[in-house]
């Protein structure tokens, strides 16, 4: 099974018809709906040509932009994600006009969202917490080394595939570092539970605001609720703004990560390289932990 989230901003004008059988681009057909949101919808498709699998996003606005692609989501978001070559930030094949509209062509992946996982298992273990953290930074320091902040982290897009590889989705509000966020009447645009509160208070998004978002991400998938949630997107900023979740795993050694990339003040927020060494350090705590003493016999013959 596939999953995308695509659940960002309000539903303009995407259509709810079944495009099941379409054939997209003349080359792309369409066998069945995968996610719907306001970014667009998520479509699994063959590739007529290469006889692959792969996942079409069409675009929620009925016109194709023209010029630079400053005014394209799609455009943006296509470039943003080729820019990136790194197996934990989904792949991006093409992008195509049909109908009015653009597709993105993306790899499909199979499995599903850390949000479903989540919901449908339960919190994840600390090991395996650990091992997603380590490679969420991994692709992050590759999207931060592009000069791109991804600008929506969030378990809805978060990949969590069946030969285990977490790979990071949608990168719809992708911008260079340091620029304002994308703002829809007066708004910032994102998740409000996994916005940093600098980027509430300035609208600039860096990699900071990035890490605050791995943070609350992290901290979904080991408590299996958000650190801030209040009910309605306003409630909620103003709980990322003001409050203070209960730490995580009680103040456990991954527990003081994911507390560290969740501090309000993004000078004192954990840097990456630093989260990194941390989480690779309780990687070792753990492994050592599970290695079974020798026996008394299996000793004396060393």
């Amino acid at each position: 099974m596939t999953a995308y989230d695509v659940d960002v901003l309000p539903s303009r004008d995407i259509p709810d018809e079944d495009r099941s059988g379409r054939l997209v681009a003349g080359r792309y057909r369409i066998l069945r709906l995968l996610g719907r949101g306001g970014m667009g919808a998520v479509w699994l498709a063959v590739d007529c040509v290469l006889a692959r699998t792969v996942a079409l996003k069409e675009s929620m606005r009925s016109r194709v932009c023209t010029g630079d692609g400053a005014d394209d989501p799609q455009l943006r978001e296509a470039r943003a994600a080729c820019a990136i070559s790194h197996p934990g930030v989904v792949q991006v094949h093409d992008l195509v006009t049909d109908g009015g509209r653009r597709w993105i062509v993306m790899e499909a992946l199979t499995g599903h969202t850390l949000a479903e996982t989540v919901q449908w298992r339960g919190p994840l273990s600390v090991t395996h917490a650990v091992d997603l953290g380590l490679r969420l930074l991994e692709a992050l320091q590759a999207v931060h080394g592009c000069g791109l902040v991804h600008g929506d982290v969030k378990p809805g897009n978060v990949h969590l595939t069946a030969s285990g590889r977490p790979v990071l989705t949608d990168f719809g509000l992708a911008i260079g570092s340091g620029s304002r966020a994308w703002q829809d009447g007066g708004y910032v645009v994102g998740s409000p539970a996994h916005t940093a509160p600098e980027v509430v208070r300035s609208g600039v998004r860096t990699p900071a605001s990035d890490l605050f978002a791995l943070g609350s991400t992290l901290y979904y998938a080991v408590e299996g609720v958000r650190p801030f949630q209040a009910g309605d997107p306003v409630a909620t900023t103003f709980a990322v703004l003001h409050d203070s979740p209960d730490p995580a795993l009680g103040g456990a050694p991954l527990g003081q990560v994911v507390d560290g990339l969740l501090d309000k003040d993004p000078a004192r927020r954990l840097r990456a390289e630093d989260a990194y060494t941390w989480l690779k350090e309780i990687e070792s705590e753990l492994t050592w932990s599970s290695v079974d003493p020798l026996d008394p016999a299996d000793a004396a013959s060393c």
